[in-house]
């Protein structure tokens, strides 16, 4: 426990992680450099911390989400880490089944702190990840659709002959694009 309030409430990134461009799909991710045990405390979720309905609010008028929301003594709140540059935790991806880390509240003298742990053991050049925690409704990612249209444009890549399939992946980009913004990151604690 040391470890990690040292950390947060100097506002520090502990080392050991990158953030490298992953793909066109993921974007960015953290990638960790050094090996982490089981239990080990990772980064911080750094940002503003806001209530609730500010949250909720300010996620209307952005094309990010950095916003992770959390219960804490029977109110919501959430911490934005937009325009955050001295740390990495928001470029953590969602690992649903592939998790490798879990976030967790702390509190360090009155002040609550988003906190990732190791889940398991983390070698070098493996992409930290952790659950979103939400059904996924919300995740464009996680969502069919997108899985089809990868499936699609995979397939229209080797044939790109297949009219219907063309207009299978026509259809899945236009559905992408009126996707709500994720309202995840929410943790009840």
């Amino acid at each position: 426990m040391l470890k990690q309030k040292i950390f947060c409430e100097a506002g520090l990134d502990k080392d050991g992680f990158d953030v490298k461009y992953l793909s066109d799909y993921k974007g960015f991710g953290v990638i960790s450099t050094t090996v982490h045990a089981s239990g080990d405390f990772l980064l911080q979720y750094a940002g503003e911390t806001l209530n609730g309905q500010d949250g909720e609010e300010r996620l209307k008028r952005t094309t990010e989400n950095k916003i992770f929301f959390y219960r804490y003594k029977g109110k919501e709140l959430c911490i934005d880490a937009e325009g955050v540059n001295d740390h990495i935790c928001q470029f953590v991806n969602d690992g649903k089944d592939d998790a490798n880390s879990t976030m967790k509240l702390k509190v360090f003298n009155g002040r609550e702190y988003l906190c990732l742990f190791a889940k398991r053991d983390i070698v070098a050049g493996e992409e930290i990840l952790y659950d979103y925690g939400c059904d996924g409704k919300n995740l464009w990612w996680r969502s069919k659709f997108l899985l089809m249209w990868i499936l699609t444009r995979l397939v229209c890549q080797i044939t790109p002959q297949v009219l219907i399939l063309n207009q299978m992946k026509s259809m899945c980009q236009n559905r992408l694009k009126s996707r709500p913004i994720p309202l995840c990151k929410r943790r009840e604690t």
